[in-house]
C-alpha cells in the first residue's frame, strides 16, 4: 500500500528531479555490496532493479547504472523514459552503441545483448511498463509526449 504512494510521489516533477539525483549512487552501492540482492528504490518502490554495467561511449569508462527491469522473454527490457526530462538519458546512448551490457541481478550476473524495441512491440511493452509503474504515462508527456524509447536486452549464449 505504502509503496502506491511513493509510486505516486516519485511521479511528480518536483520528487522525480530529486530522486534521479539522489537514489542512484545509494543503490550502485547496495547492489555491488549485496551481489544485486538489495536496492533501496526497490524498497520503496517495488520495482525491479538491476545494475547495469556498460562502458560510455565517449568516455570508455565503465559506468554501473542502476534500471528497472521488466521480464521480457528471456530475457528484460528497459525503459529509457528519463524521469521525463525532454531528452533521451545518456545510458541509452551507451547501451546502443555498446550493443552488449553486463547485468547484476539477485545474485545472477550475465552479459546480454541490446536492441530496440520496434513500433509494434514497443507499444505492448510501454502498455506492461506503464501498467506496472503508472508514472512512465506521466515522463512521457513531461518529455514531450513522443514515444519513450525500451531497449531489449537478451541473455548472449556461453560459448
Amino acid at each position: 500500500m505504502w509503496q502506491s504512494w511513493i509510486r505516486a510521489l516519485a511521479a511528480t516533477s518536483f520528487a522525480s528531479s530529486i530522486l534521479r539525483v539522489a537514489l542512484p549512487p545509494i543503490d550502485v552501492r547496495l547492489l555491488l555490496w549485496s551481489s544485486g540482492r538489495l536496492c533501496l528504490t526497490s524498497w520503496l518502490s517495488g520495482l525491479d532493479v538491476a545494475l547495469l554495467k556498460v562502458p560510455g561511449r565517449r568516455t570508455g569508462r565503465v559506468r554501473s547504472i542502476p534500471l528497472a527491469v521488466f521480464p521480457h522473454q528471456h530475457g528484460y527490457y528497459v525503459v529509457a523514459s528519463n524521469f521525463g526530462r525532454p531528452h533521451r538519458p545518456a545510458w541509452y546512448f551507451d547501451l546502443k552503441q555498446a550493443g552488449t551490457v553486463r547485468l547484476l541481478h539477485r545474485k545472477s550476473r550475465a552479459e546480454f545483448s541490446v536492441g530496440e524495441a520496434g513500433d509494434a512491440e514497443r507499444d505492448v511493452l510501454w502498455a506492461r511498463a506503464v501498467a506496472t509503474y503508472s508514472g512512465y504515462a506521466q515522463y512521457e508527456v513531461r518529455g514531450g509526449g513522443g514515444p519513450v524509447p525500451i531497449l531489449l536486452l537478451t541473455p548472449l549464449q556461453a560459448n
